[in-house]
């Protein structure tokens, strides 16, 4: 229950934390810290995933659930899948945006608005409007071969977090760019790529 309420309330604060309205008054309140403050939330958040992923670690419990030894390929077929992904999203991503480390360097020239740019449709984003939260959710189900209660609750939360974390991005990314992303939409499937890009 306790691991249950921990990742519940990691994804609670991390959605609000990078929220607009918590951006905005971070940067009237503290003008100063406004650069680096996409730095510090995100070592925040990874300091307290991993923390979260320790005392997961920790507990024990009956196996649950398990990939039968059959279905071995597809799961590694999956954790390639991961892979590929997470390195097109990388090569599509600002890394240095993402990261905060350009607000740093460039401060106070660059906002902390990751929409502002124009919308990008290149590389794996021709396939997959979302690929790194695709990876996520494939990740979450394939990284280990046997779920024990602990495992079990964290891919769940964590699943029900990155659905829920997709769909008020695709509500932002429709607000910001209108009926370009609407029509991005059309052609472009939301988490499983398209075998053929489409322009």
């Amino acid at each position: 229950m306790l691991l249950a309420l921990g990742w519940m309330l990691w994804a609670t604060m991390h959605s609000f934390l990078i929220s607009q309205v918590w951006l905005a008054g971070v940067k009237h309140s503290w003008p100063g810290f406004y650069p680096w403050y996409r730095l510090s939330y995100n070592i925040f958040a990874l300091l307290t995933l991993g923390l979260l992923l320790y005392y997961k670690q920790m507990l024990t419990g009956p196996v649950l659930l398990t990939w039968p030894i059959g279905l071995a390929p597809l799961r590694w077929a999956g954790l390639i899948y991961v892979f590929w992904l997470a390195w097109a999203g990388a090569k599509v991503y600002d890394l240095g945006l993402v990261g905060g480390v350009k607000q740093v360097r460039l401060r106070p020239e660059l906002p902390e608005d990751t929409h502002s740019d124009p919308l990008y449709t290149h590389g794996i984003l021709q396939r997959v409007r979302h690929p790194w939260y695709s990876a996520g959710l494939v990740l979450l189900w394939t990284r280990t071969a046997t779920f024990d209660w602990g495992e079990l609750v964290t891919s769940i939360i964590l699943t029900l977090y990155l659905l829920i974390g997709a769909w008020w991005e695709e509500k932002k990314l429709v607000a910001v760019y209108g009926p370009a992303y609407q029509e991005y939409q059309k052609i472009v499937p939301m988490f499983w790529p398209r075998v053929i890009s489409r322009s």
